[in-house]
């Protein structure tokens, strides 16, 4: 099971405020140390609700990935429904890059 299933699990326990939905990928950061980055998709709301809910869930998000990921440090980046779609798009065009990638090797 995956780093970001394991946590999905565990979290699904725990009511999470404002949570549309959340994304993982592990990697490793400019410095070369492991990570694993959490896209948190809070539904759309007013800011203070965000903000709010953004507070609640990074404590609860980010310990929940060091007991299941010791060995990474999580990055989490909180973002409303309508950024998603942009996330989406981004990591569609890197995975192409990356496939081209391969194929010029």
């Amino acid at each position: 099971m995956t780093y970001g299933k394991r946590i999905e699990s565990l979290l699904q326990t725990v009511g999470l405020p404002g949570l549309a939905d959340i994304r993982f990928a592990t990697g490793e950061d400019h410095d070369g140390d492991p990570v694993i980055r959490i896209w948190v998709f809070l539904t759309d709301a007013e800011d203070d609700a965000f903000l709010s809910s953004a507070r609640e869930l990074r404590a609860l998000i980010g310990g929940t990935a060091r007991k299941v990921a010791p060995d990474r440090f999580p990055h989490i980046n909180f973002c409303g429904m309508t950024e998603q779609v942009e996330l989406e798009n981004e990591m569609a065009v890197e995975r192409m890059f990356r496939a081209l990638e391969g194929v010029a090797s």
